[in-house]
């Protein structure tokens, strides 16, 4: 069934449903599997199978403030007090949202941002998560969260999703691009 001239070296699954038509025995599926990773023509022929990755796992919160993340949103047209970008820091637990609309994308304006709007009127939270931007990989930022200390994470390489929730936030903003309302 899997050898013969006939048979075309078909894959396990397809080579257990030819042979499961005729005939059944105790652990078919390993001696399957067995057989055809010791194909010689096989091994030579197919590429080899991709490694698997582990999946990615959630992020528990159980509380307001455990978990902030932040993003920058931009360049957007300028207003008329010069901004450009958005800032976006959401509460992971509560799903608030704090914008702020930005000059520059510069560490220093994100930590006094973060510090002087967030931290101070919320408290100081217990991890903040963001990209690996320069303004977050910074050593200011990174001075910010030691002094008030703060766990700092950051998302996997060129994937949003690590960062969803701000991510999905600043779509929404662009979404509504044509009505854009002059950010004071």
């Amino acid at each position: 069934m899997h050898n013969s001239i006939l048979s075309g070296h078909l894959g396990k699954k397809k080579t257990k449903a030819k042979l499961s038509q005729r005939y059944f025995w105790y652990e078919m599926r390993e001696d399957i599997d067995i057989w055809i990773s010791q194909c010689d023509i096989c091994g030579a022929n197919k590429p080899p199978h991709k490694s698997s990755r582990a999946p990615l796992g959630t992020m528990p919160v159980g509380a307001p403030l455990d978990r902030l993340t932040t993003d920058f949103l931009g360049p957007l047209p300028t207003t008329s007090r010069c901004n450009k970008f958005i800032l976006t820091v959401t509460d992971y637990f509560t799903k608030w949202v704090e914008v702020f609309p930005v000059k520059d994308q510069t560490a220093v304006v994100c930590a006094q941002l973060i510090l002087n709007e967030v931290i101070c009127r919320f408290g100081s939270p217990l991890a903040i998560h963001s990209d690996q931007g320069r303004a977050y990989e910074s050593q200011i930022f990174q001075e910010l969260c030691k002094i008030l200390e703060i766990r700092k994470t950051k998302t996997s390489p060129r994937n949003p999703k690590c960062n969803g929730q701000t991510e999905r936030f600043n779509r929404s903003i662009l979404t509504f691009h044509p009505l854009w309302v002059d950010f004071t």
